[in-house]
């Protein structure tokens, strides 16, 4: 989450150990009103884009940017970009994908892939132990203004996207990464 966290790339190439990094990338637009919905920002309003498309959260989703510290301190190769609507849309090819990545046997037998994200790292965290009784006090129920997800209007879309644009071509100019499925131009 660079620059909110400064460096981190120049911090984990100084940890001794070999590296390989799998980036998922969301839509950014999605992944701004998710942010979004995570902080309570927004809400209720539909004007006053730039106060409810928040800096850091434009930060956040500039991917190539956040991705630039890790081409000065590891090497491409060891860097895979995913799309995470392709895990949504077809899990198991993308795992393979992973596998090939890792060097691991591409016939490996994965549990259901078709459980949702949410669910499979709550799996996860329930078996670590200590963290289920967190997850119960962490997650209080919320009424239902907290639950209600923010959705970027044609305006905050459009200021975001300007902001976005220089990021989104360098992530497919120099990261050939295809964006096109995010169905904006970049």
């Amino acid at each position: 989450m660079h620059p909110a966290v400064p460096c981190p790339a120049q911090r984990i190439a100084q940890t001794p150990a070999g590296f390989y990094f799998i980036y998922l990338l969301g839509n950014p637009l999605t992944r701004i009103a998710a942010q979004q919905t995570q902080a309570g920002a927004g809400r209720g309003t539909e004007g006053g884009l730039q106060e409810s498309v928040l800096r850091s959260h434009i930060d956040a989703s500039r991917y190539a940017m956040q991705l630039d510290g890790y081409r000065q301190h590891f090497r491409p190769e060891d860097v895979l970009l995913l799309r995470s609507e392709d895990f949504e849309s077809d899990p198991l090819k993308l795992m393979k994908r992973v596998c090939c990545f890792l060097e691991i046997a591409p016939d490996f037998e994965f549990p259901d892939l078709t459980a949702s994200r949410e669910a499979v790292a709550g799996d996860w965290l329930d078996v670590l132990p200590g963290l289920s009784r967190w997850r119960r006090n962490r997650r209080a129920p919320r009424g239902k203004a907290e639950r209600d997800s923010c959705t970027l209007g044609p305006e905050q879309r459009a200021y975001a996207l300007r902001e976005l644009r220089d990021d989104l071509t360098r992530l497919e100019d120099e990261w050939d990464f295809d964006i096109s499925a995010w169905n904006h131009e970049p």
